[in-house]
């Protein structure tokens, strides 16, 4: 399967482990056969930026939401002990 098919299928599947390795052996210059190969290319890449950029995006976010569950829950608990010292 030629890389450009295999890249399509990872962005497909969002298999980020296939889209790294494809990304860290990109193809050189005299692999591509034409200038609309390297345009293909270059649209793909930047679809797998977006992709990484929403899962960056995506995982930010979850750990602002566990950062506050755990500064809540230890509130709560500061709460409970305080309570049962007095």
């Amino acid at each position: 399967m030629k890389w450009i098919d295999q890249f399509v299928l990872a962005l497909s599947l969002d298999d980020e482990i296939k889209l790294q390795k494809l990304i860290d052996n990109l193809p050189k210059e005299e692999d591509y056969k034409s200038i609309e190969d390297m345009k293909r290319v270059q649209s793909l890449l930047l679809q797998a930026k977006s992709f990484f950029e929403t899962r960056r995006s995506n995982a930010l976010l979850s750990m602002n939401r566990l950062k506050k569950s755990m500064q809540y829950l230890k509130s709560t608990e500061s709460t409970k002990q305080f309570k049962q010292y007095s």
